[in-house]
């Protein structure tokens, strides 16, 4: 007798978000916004869109950047959600999408993560890193994208600017979308900035440690050699 498929389970393929990050660093050293607004809007459906609080968690005085952290829960159902990051004043500084990747294999995301600043950023941040972390099916979800806004030299001098979502409806062209790689145990490497990451950091450190030990290893080895020679001569002068 055939039986009848099993139902889907409704919360099958769902992102459940626990945290949203976003840094940033303020154009020209400018004060960073003290708060900013995540707007959740889960796509084909007509509902209100979900407002997160994104409160500002740390802001470095030296180089101007300001990190902001939501930790409020949020499930979004496949096949996308829409976002948009605003300030304390409503102005939008980016839109993007989280998305279900369709026919994902084991060891890759299910989820991805794409976004553009919004029309009038630059005037407010010269770059971007959000980080969206949650879980999927059970299993851990981290997504990253970093953005760079080009500067008025940079865009002048014809730099290639590269972007993966077109930008439409007023959405700013004047960026570089820097290609955000995942890594174990949450290290990020970012390939544009030259900035000095986890990844290369840990790399760096590492080479460091290993060449100490060489260099300690050598110097010991040539003290011994030297202590040893001294022994034998005087030896050598006195019962010979």
């Amino acid at each position: 007798m055939d039986h009848p498929p099993p139902p889907d389970d409704p919360g099958s393929g769902c992102l459940e978000v626990r945290l949203f990050y976003v840094r940033l660093a303020p154009h020209g050293g400018g004060a960073p916004p003290p708060r900013l607004t995540l707007a959740l809007s889960p796509a084909g459906r007509e509902e209100a869109p979900l407002d997160l609080p994104l409160r500002l968690d740390r802001h470095d005085a030296a180089s101007g950047e300001a990190t902001y952290v939501s930790t409020a829960a949020a499930r979004l159902a496949p096949p996308a959600a829409a976002f948009e990051v605003a300030d304390h004043r409503g102005a939008a500084l980016l839109r993007g999408s989280l998305r279900r990747c369709p026919g994902a294999k084991a060891d890759s995301p299910a989820w991805e993560i794409d976004c553009v600043p919004a029309a009038g950023a630059a005037a407010s941040a010269s770059a971007f890193e959000l980080y969206v972390a949650g879980c999927c099916d059970g299993e851990p979800a981290v997504l990253t994208r970093a953005l760079r806004l080009a500067t008025p030299e940079e865009a002048a001098g014809g730099l290639a600017h590269r972007q993966s979502l077109k930008a439409t409806g007023g959405e700013a062209d004047g960026y570089m979308n820097t290609s955000s790689m995942q890594y174990p145990e949450g290290w990020y490497y970012d390939d544009d900035d030259g900035q000095l990451t986890w990844f290369n950091a840990g790399v760096r450190v590492g080479v460091g440690i290993g060449l100490g030990v060489c260099v300690g290893v050598g110097i010991g080895v040539g003290l011994l050699m030297r202590s040893y020679q001294a022994t034998t001569r005087s030896l050598k002068r006195r019962f010979f």
